[in-house]
């Protein structure tokens, strides 16, 4: 179940959780290890969603469900493209260059 302890999430480092698990769409990954994820993500939703029902809910039951799973992710910010004045933080340099 969703409430099975202990998970490695009661015992993270704030920093060690926002260098791998603080992700977003796009993802890439190997079919078992999504496959895995994307379980335990849809017993961590519901719940997740009853305590923050709004949205992303359920892009943070995904986070939760990785660190909980310790499949940590690698970043890649030049994905990002949202808003023009938001720097080197996202992919605008690569649209520049084009």
């Amino acid at each position: 179940p969703a409430n099975e302890l202990p998970s490695p999430i009661e015992t993270m480092s704030n920093l060690d959780a926002r260098a791998g698990y603080g992700v977003g769409p796009p993802y890439i990954a190997t079919a078992r290890d999504m496959y895995t994820i994307a379980s335990k993500w849809s017993e961590f939703a519901p719940a997740v969603h009853d305590q923050y029902p709004h949205l992303l809910a359920e892009m943070f039951a995904y986070c939760l469900a990785a660190a909980h799973l310790k499949l940590s992710h690698q970043t890649a910010a030049s994905f990002m493209i949202s808003e023009t004045k938001m720097g080197n933080g996202e992919g605008w340099n690569y649209i520049a260059e084009g």
